[in-house]
């Protein structure tokens, strides 16, 4: 499936650590690279960590963008216009390219939760076959809530 991510897409991606989110509670760096795991869940988690970070790092260039035109002329002017259309279509296409691979898992069984803080991902919490019964509720107020499911509703 192209529209999928595929790994040499992850790979070349440049990573900044501190725009990759954490997957299910633990830290991305180290797992996706070294990991063995081939399977179905493990591709689905690099796979969101992936675009989510691609996310990230779009949306820290348009604040980075923002603030550096902040109270200048530089802020009306057409060239910061159009360098902040071509972000912002940098980051469409991300969302679109995220909402294909939840369409893609959830057929699959899988799900992904994304937990943000200030407008940056900072958390992705999947739910498959075979997890731990959670319910997550993030908010753009950077709060979580993580519930156990009653044992009627497993």
């Amino acid at each position: 499936m192209d529209a999928v991510m595929s790994s040499e897409a992850v790979k070349r991606e440049s990573v900044r650590d501190d725009l990759v989110p954490l997957c299910d509670g633990k830290p991305w760096k180290g797992r996706g690279e070294n990991s063995s795991g081939t399977g179905l869940v493990d591709q689905a988690r690099k796979q969101f960590v992936a675009i989510h970070h691609q996310i990230n790092s779009h949306y820290a260039k348009l604040r980075a963008g923002r603030i550096e035109a902040a109270g200048t002329k530089a802020d009306r002017g057409e060239a910061h216009r159009r360098r902040e259309r071509q972000v912002l279509r940098r980051i469409e296409k991300a969302l679109l390219t995220k909402e294909t691979l939840e369409n893609h898992y959830a057929a699959r069984g899988i799900s992904v939760t994304a937990i943000y803080r200030d407008g940056f991902t900072i958390d992705l919490r999947l739910q498959h076959p075979g997890a731990p019964k959670f319910l997550v509720a993030g908010s753009s107020a950077s709060r979580f809530v993580t519930l156990e499911l009653p044992v009627e509703l497993e």
